[in-house]
């Protein structure tokens, strides 16, 4: 059974192309799947989670943020502040989906800066 996690805004976002579907966790977890939509063409794309919370990461950061990560609880560093801006704790140890969460969370807050 499939679960989305991330939503297609943040998927074009980190991969810099348009998500025409939302993605999905497919094969236990291993594989991440989403249709991409790239100059005209479909296609679906296959990457692995941890690869995609790599690129979460590397995003926020081009973004002026820090993901920092340990066991249970997670954190948003803003870099132009210098300071710890969120945090979350009691999650799932080590999980892709704290990554995805977190840089939701930077999305959100950077789109509600442009309003």
């Amino acid at each position: 059974m499939s679960k989305h996690i991330i939503s297609k805004e943040l998927i074009s976002e980190v991969l810099g192309a348009d998500a025409y579907s939302a993605s999905k966790w497919i094969d236990n977890k291993i594989a991440y799947s989403t249709i991409m939509k790239t100059k005209d063409k479909m296609k679906d794309n296959f990457i692995n989670i941890h690869e995609l919370a790599h690129k979460c990461k590397e995003w926020a950061y081009d973004k002026g943020y820090d993901i920092g990560e340990e066991a249970t609880r997670i954190e948003i560093y803003d870099r132009n502040e210098c300071k710890i801006i969120h945090y979350e704790t009691k999650l799932k140890p080590f999980n892709p989906e704290n990554i995805f969460k977190a840089s939701q969370w930077i999305l959100d807050k950077i789109e509600s800066e442009k309003k």
